[in-house]
């Protein structure tokens, strides 16, 4: 935004995906800051995809012909599931493309039931909004095109059958490559490859190269194979034990049916009559049997699970599974229509262990618990009120009521215990030790400013908040500077708290303005070039020298320069120094003459340039 232009923003201490993979949520949140020229409403940019998602689950439950009932009860799910409530106070993709992911499939079957083509037209939009947004997308679409193709030339009864065909195709292409080519075709003319850095290939035969094929990420960390491991980032991906909700529905439906087909038998060959002239045994039937669309929606995400096990490269990730989550929510509310008395008690167990899961899930990763263990005793009573509320609201309330009722209820809860609880009674938890502040400023902090890594959201990784110490000696004393940063991804918070500085990533060799795919397509170019064993290829580190770095800072004016430790995953391939720092820290360390220390914490280095 600063600069006016989309750019390419490296990350030389990472994944080089990011820097290369689609925007189009980006830029959804840029918009965003643009009205006030602030990120107030970026930093919970991710809730108005959290509530159209929720709406959205809602429609579909309806369209497949559930009850009001299960429809509000995959809702519900939806919205008190913590790893999705997670993301909806946080300027993440991964809400925006799930709700761009939902809404295709909501056109798509509004499309396949009446080939209306302004239904075709929102699916395609919405489909290559999706593709526009995430690099996994490319991996969860393709059921979603291949279902629209399908209807287009094969669920028609019209006449001139292959020319609306050819229309419908002309719509949905022109949706897809309006709303999700330009980020690919951005990638292409730069980089050579369309789905950079990955080369993409087909059948064996590499249609684009890039900076290394899909086999070598698969030999990466994030890459997991185990059974155990499966079940765990499923679970993961739920939150919980909420995970449970799913294959309970579908254990319930079994015994329903079963316990159907034996009264059935035991009723003798009677109950097998028509009971009306014309009716056969399967419109006896019919009522008691999953239409073919029920069929295709109970065993989706069983499909996205297996897309994303075996064709995802860093299937550790289990935010992608959020597609399957939510569809396995839409299974439950049909389900929930077949069931009878079994279900009154179904929906109560549900709450249950959501919320168990929230209470329990919240542990921090880091050396101690997140909180004493005299917290228990307020977790324990809150949990059995809110037990007690739900039982008095569906003793009061009927259907629909009582499931938006106790929803309600654990989103409040959930979102109040995760906000205000831990802030209140934990705010050191929240900063760092050494962090000396009176506490009505430092809950201003942490609830007003909103900076997510110090969130009771997120306290996965406790350096973070020596990262925030050193953040606020750049907001409070540095205004109108021009930073270079080291060590880690996290240039944002280094603008200043009204974007008033300038931030680099300055190269360590003698190319100023590379970037990664430079690096890469030059050393392509060598007579000895192999093809990377790991995606970690750290080609912005490979020719160090620091008299090229010196002149890069001062060719780019630079007034001060920032270094963070290096993740102990990126610690593993690049040169650092006892403190876990970068090789930046070293040569500003040895040279005084150049460097000035300013702060110095664990985590954190700030150094001032001599003019």
């Amino acid at each position: 935004m600063k600069k006016g232009s989309i750019h390419i923003v490296p990350t030389p201490f990472g994944d080089q995906a990011p820097a290369y993979s689609p925007a189009n949520g980006e830029i959804f949140f840029l918009w965003l800051m643009l009205p006030l020229g602030s990120d107030l409403f970026a930093r919970v940019g991710g809730l108005p995809f959290y509530l159209l998602s929720a709406l959205t689950i809602y429609c579909i439950t309806r369209k497949v012909g559930a009850k009001t009932e299960g429809a509000f009860l995959s809702t519900s799910l939806f919205l008190i599931t913590p790893s999705i409530m997670r993301y909806a106070g946080a300027p993440e993709v991964d809400l925006v493309a799930l709700f761009y992911f939902l809404a295709a499939a909501y056109f798509v079957i509004l499309y396949l039931e009446d080939r209306n083509p302004r239904a075709l037209a929102l699916a395609s939009i919405s489909i290559g909004l999706y593709l526009g947004s995430k690099y996994v997308a490319l991996a969860f679409a393709p059921p979603l095109i291949l279902v629209s193709l399908y209807a287009i030339f094969f669920q028609t009864r019209k006449p001139r059958r292959w020319q609306l065909s050819l229309r419908d195709v002309g719509i949905f292409l022109a949706g897809l490559l309006a709303c999700g080519s330009f980020w690919y075709l951005r990638n292409l003319m730069v980089t050579g490859s369309p789905t950079y850095p990955v080369s993409l290939s087909l059948g064996g035969l590499t249609l684009f190269q890039g900076a290394y094929p899909r086999s070598v990420m698969t030999k990466s960390i994030f890459h997991l194979r185990g059974f155990c491991d499966f079940f765990w980032t499923n679970l993961r991906a739920y939150g919980g034990v909420v995970a449970f909700t799913y294959p309970l529905a579908l254990f319930a439906l079994v015994i329903h049916q079963v316990s159907f087909a034996l009264r059935r038998l035991s009723a003798g060959p009677n109950a097998l009559r028509p009971e009306t002239p014309g009716r056969g045994v399967a419109t006896l039937h019919k009522e008691d049997q999953i239409e073919r669309q029920h069929i295709l929606l109970l065993v989706a995400p069983f499909i996205l699970g297996g897309i994303h096990w075996w064709l995802v490269p860093y299937n550790a990730e289990w935010r992608f599974l959020f597609p399957a989550v939510a569809l396995s929510f839409v299974a439950v509310g049909l389900i929930y229509g077949k069931m009878s008395k079994a279900v009154r008690v179904f929906s109560p167990a549900v709450l249950l262990l959501v919320m168990w899961s929230i209470f329990v899930g919240m542990k921090r990763k880091g050396p101690g618990p997140l909180v004493a263990k005299w917290a228990i005793l307020w977790v324990l009573p809150l949990a059995l009120l809110i037990t007690i509320g739900v039982y008095l609201i569906q003793k009061r309330l009927k259907g629909w009521r009582h499931l938006l009722g106790w929803a309600i209820i654990a989103v409040v809860a959930t979102f109040g215990n995760n906000l205000f609880f831990w802030t209140l009674f934990f705010p050191r938890q929240l900063l760092p030790p050494a962090r000396k502040a009176p506490l009505a400023k430092v809950l201003q902090e942490a609830v007003f400013l909103r900076q997510k890594e110090v969130l009771p959201f997120d306290l996965s990784s406790p350096t973070y908040g020596y990262f925030y110490e050193g953040w606020l000696v750049v907001w409070e004393n540095l205004s109108g500077a021009r930073l270079a940063y080291a060590g880690h991804n996290i240039p944002y918070h280094l603008y200043g708290r009204k974007w008033e500085n300038e931030v680099f990533y300055v190269n360590i060799d003698a190319h100023l303005d590379w970037k990664f795919h430079d690096y890469d397509l030059y050393e392509r170019q060598k007579s000895d070039y192999e093809v990377p064993h790991t995606p970690k290829t750290a080609y912005y580190r490979k020719r160090p020298s620091y008299e090229a770095w010196l002149a890069n800072l001062r060719a780019l004016d630079i007034d001060y320069l920032f270094i963070y430790t290096l993740h102990p995953v990126e610690k593993s391939y690049m040169i650092h120094d006892e403190e876990n720092f970068p090789l930046e820290n070293i040569g500003a360390g040895e040279h005084a003459e150049d460097f000035t220390l300013v702060f110095s914490n664990p985590s954190v280095r700030l150094y001032r340039l001599p003019k």
